[in-house]
């Protein structure tokens, strides 16, 4: 606080007084604007409602997932290995139905 002298007259008071009550008014002003525990409370509430970085950390990596298998190159490489079983699959059906073929006709 400044060092000041004490008011020697009624005017010097009421300038005083003037400053008081305007300082008072600006310190009103500025407690209008702060949030009330009901604000506060209020806020916490809706708060809780929010997912959780973790929660929207997953939900991220299964839209990353699902966009990954359905690319285009994901999915050429899934009929490719789709064709290549049923190719190996017939060609091991192929490969058993000659042997049995092939042992018909040996002599017996």
């Amino acid at each position: 606080m400044s060092d000041r002298r004490p008011a020697q007259t009624i005017g010097e008071l009421d300038i005083h007084l003037g400053n008081v009550q305007a300082r008072l008014a600006e310190i009103a002003h500025v407690m209008n604007g702060m949030a009330t525990k009901h604000d506060v409370t209020r806020i916490e509430a809706a708060m809780a409602q929010l997912a959780t970085k973790a929660e929207v950390a997953a939900e991220i990596k299964a839209i990353r997932d699902e966009v990954h298998r359905s690319k285009p190159a994901t999915l050429l490489r899934n009929f490719m290995v789709a064709c290549a079983a049923i190719a190996g699959g017939a060609a091991g059906f192929g490969i058993v139905l000659e042997i049995f073929r092939w042992l018909e006709k040996a002599p017996k």
